[in-house]
This record gives C-alpha cells, sequence and structure tokens, in this order.
C-alpha cells in the first residue's frame, strides 16, 4: 500500500516537473520574441538622419560590388584606400549582394538580428561566470533581459555604423576567452584560445579601436601567471603557449589587408590611419595636438 502511494506521489511530482519545463521553455520563447520584436521595431522605427561616416561605408560597399575596387570615391576615377578597415563595408556588402544595392532597410533589419544575437552571447557568458548551478540560469535570463532591452545597445540597430557588429564580435569573443580560461583539457583551452583570437581579429577589422579589448584579454593571460595552481615555471609556460595562439590567430584576419596595403601603398598599414589620411597626404599633427588642449570635440 505504502508502494502504491509512493509510485502515485511520484507521478505528480514528476508531472509536476515536466509542467514547470514546459513553463519556463514558453516564457523564454516569449522573452527572446520580444527582444527580436523590439530590435526590429527600433531599427525599422527610429531611422534618423545618419551621420557622414555611413555614407562613406555605403560607397565602399557600391564601389566594391559595381567597381570592384575597394574605394571611397563617389565618382570616377575610383581611388583604392586605405582610410577605413575592410570588415563593415563588406559586411555591407554581402547585405546588398542578397538584397539590393543601398537597400538601408535590409541592413537594419540584419542588425537587428544580431543584436539579439548579442544578448544572447552576453546570457550566456553570465551562465558560464557564475558557478552556483541553480543561479546560473537566473543570471543568464537577468543578463539577457539588461541587455536586450538597454537603449544603449538597441540604438546602435537601425545605425549604420560599425558599432553594431562590433558589440557582437566582442562579446564573441569574451565568450570564447572565458570557455578558454574555464577548459580543463589543453587542447581544448587551445583550440578556445584560438577561436578568441581569430574574433578579435575580426573585430579589429570592423573597428580599429576593438583591440583594446584584445589587449585586455593578453593582460588577463599576464596577470594570472601570478596566480593559481602550480609552481611559477609551470604557469609561465602555460600562459605562454596560451598567449601565443591568441597572438597567432589575431593576427590572420589582419594578414590579407597589410599585404594588400603593402603591395598598392608601399606602407606597413595592418589596421587604418589615425587620421584617415592617404600615404603621404599632409597632417597638421601639431595643430590637432594644441586643439585638443581647449576643445572637447575637435570634428
Amino acid at each position: 500500500m505504502n508502494i502504491k502511494r509512493l509510485r502515485r506521489r511520484l507521478r505528480i511530482f514528476a508531472g509536476k516537473v515536466r509542467g514547470a519545463g514546459k513553463l519556463r521553455v514558453l516564457a523564454a520563447i516569449v522573452v527572446v520574441a520580444a527582444a527580436i520584436a523590439f530590435h526590429i521595431a527600433i531599427a525599422t522605427n527610429l531611422v534618423d538622419q545618419q551621420p557622414g561616416d555611413t555614407k562613406l561605408y555605403v560607397q565602399m560597399a557600391r564601389n566594391v560590388l559595381e567597381q570592384g575596387i575597394f574605394s571611397g570615391e563617389f565618382e570616377p576615377p575610383y581611388t583604392a584606400t586605405l582610410i577605413r578597415t575592410p570588415g563593415y563595408p563588406l559586411f555591407l556588402a554581402a547585405i546588398y549582394e542578397f538584397f539590393g544595392i543601398a537597400n538601408e532597410g535590409a541592413v537594419r533589419l540584419v542588425q537587428a538580428f544580431i543584436c539579439t544575437f548579442t544578448c544572447l552571447l552576453v546570457a550566456l557568458i553570465a551562465w558560464q561566470w557564475v558557478d552556483e548551478r541553480s543561479r546560473k540560469a537566473k543570471a543568464a535570463w537577468s543578463a539577457f533581459i539588461l541587455a536586450a532591452f538597454c537603449p544603449f545597445i538597441v540604438i546602435f540597430s537601425p545605425t549604420i555604423l560599425t558599432e553594431n557588429v562590433t558589440m557582437f564580435l566582442l562579446a564573441a569573443t569574451i565568450l570564447a576567452a572565458t570557455c578558454a580560461i574555464k577548459a580543463r583539457r589543453k587542447r581544448l583551452s587551445g583550440i578556445w584560445w584560438f577561436i578568441a583570437g581569430l574574433l578579435g581579429g575580426l573585430n579589429v577589422m570592423f573597428r580599429p579601436d576593438s583591440g583594446l579589448f584584445a589587449f585586455g584579454i593578453g593582460l588577463t593571460l599576464v596577470f594570472s601567471v601570478f596566480f593559481g595552481r602550480g609552481t611559477f615555471r609551470t604557469r609561465l609556460i602555460d600562459r605562454f603557449w596560451k598567449g601565443v595562439v591568441f597572438s597567432f590567430a589575431f593576427a590572420i584576419p589582419l594578414i590579407p589587408w597589410t599585404i594588400r596595403n603593402e603591395q598598392l601603398f608601399g606602407v606597413f598599414q595592418p589596421l587604418a590611419p589615425s587620421h584617415a589620411e592617404m600615404p603621404g597626404e599632409f597632417v597638421p599633427r601639431g595643430y590637432l595636438l594644441w586643439l585638443r588642449t581647449w576643445v572637447d570635440d575637435s570634428k
């Protein structure tokens, strides 16, 4: 009799667990769908006057498709340039190839989905860094909701600039580095460090100053030499080979662009000039330094 009663209670409990699981799945679908709808609404309805860099990126993408050259010129002759890294113009060119040249609506829609994926990556980062298993899901969903409805993140979906893709690649880089740090097997850790470096290098091709985040990851490796298990020598060797893998992978996306600039312009330029100048073009550096001593925004 007691056994039958116990079985009945177990079946009731199992039914409640399954019901709770279905509710969680349904709630997750609703939250993600709401985030996607919110991002699409922002991307399609908050279209404002685009900044000057947008016109340049759009023209570069058009020239890649129509003229077969990476140039920012608006009329012939279309002279090759290196004043911008190629990541975002090629991203626009890929969208234009599928949806039509200068189809800004398609770009904004794609960026809305990229924004949602960025928020999902943020949730995964939170999941990874919370050790207590019972709190992982709560931390992940809290991070997702905070990121998905943060105006400082969503506002870049309708803006045709590098920030949207940069945030996605940044989150992906941090997640890969997190997995590399937490991986227990040496081979798996090396794979994740390679992926993190590759994503960091790709991010630099969209926005050069994002290399600072890769530098921060490198500093984390350096500082970790002084902490952790094992002898100092063991930690030093471990961090050294991981740093080499990360740095090598980081350099891979920069190689084609660097070779191209060396062959076309005879200069070593793995990124983009700080003042967006062409080789040999005069830049009043002294004046600009003086201007920054008393003007907040020299533009």
